[in-house]
């Protein structure tokens, strides 16, 4: 499993989530949790801070800066290539993401030449529009948000959900009474998710 954590994080926050779902799901599982960069992120006053893109505005749909974003994108297929090198199946790895985390996530996986064993994509939305590769046009998706979430509004979720239909594939839509985070019932719905892509 691929964690990409949300802007101004650290690639330690998802870590206790993870060890929750191996606990559940007891079953062997490698977790990898990637850092971003630090880098002036345009729409919090140019502050440097860990982002996987520089965000230019939201109105609420996100501006994104591309070439920054590209770049996030092709790191975790590149880090999914070295993982098939290393003896790996592409359908036992998971991609999830949070946040911005999950912008990147949702493309990486969706347009990775490999078949993917699912995507997990939390409290986000699409970047950009992109092309669904063949290889993961029937990839299980999970999509959750909050009701409350005042950083990246369930509204942009459900928009992205709706283009994920729009191109053939099934998301798992799931909402919670939570903010800009995760909770405990999301957890449990996660590792029920990903029950089937372990057996």
């Amino acid at each position: 499993m691929i964690w990409l954590h949300g802007l101004g994080a650290s690639a330690d926050d998802f870590v206790p989530v993870f060890q929750h779902l191996v606990s559940m799901l007891k079953t062997p599982l490698y977790g990898i949790f990637p850092q971003a960069d630090n880098m002036p992120v345009t729409i919090n006053g140019g502050m440097a801070m860990p982002a996987w893109y520089d965000i230019l505005g939201a109105t609420p749909q996100r501006v994104i800066e591309q070439t920054s974003f590209a770049a996030s994108v092709t790191r975790i297929h590149m880090l999914i290539d070295q993982l098939i090198a290393e003896g790996i199946r592409s359908e036992h790895i998971v991609i999830a993401g949070f946040s911005q985390g999950g912008a990147v996530a949702m493309e990486a996986a969706l347009t990775c030449p490999h078949t993917l064993g699912a995507l997990i994509c939390l409290s986000t939305y699409q970047a950009r529009p992109f092309d669904v590769a063949a290889a993961n046009a029937n990839l299980p998706i999970f999509q959750a948000h909050g009701h409350q979430d005042n950083v990246v509004p369930v509204e942009l979720g459900l928009q992205a959900q709706g283009i994920l239909q729009a191109a053939g594939l099934h998301p798992q839509w799931q909402t919670y009474a939570m903010d800009h985070e995760v909770c405990l019932d999301e957890i449990n719905d996660i590792a029920q998710f990903c029950a089937p892509v372990f057996r």
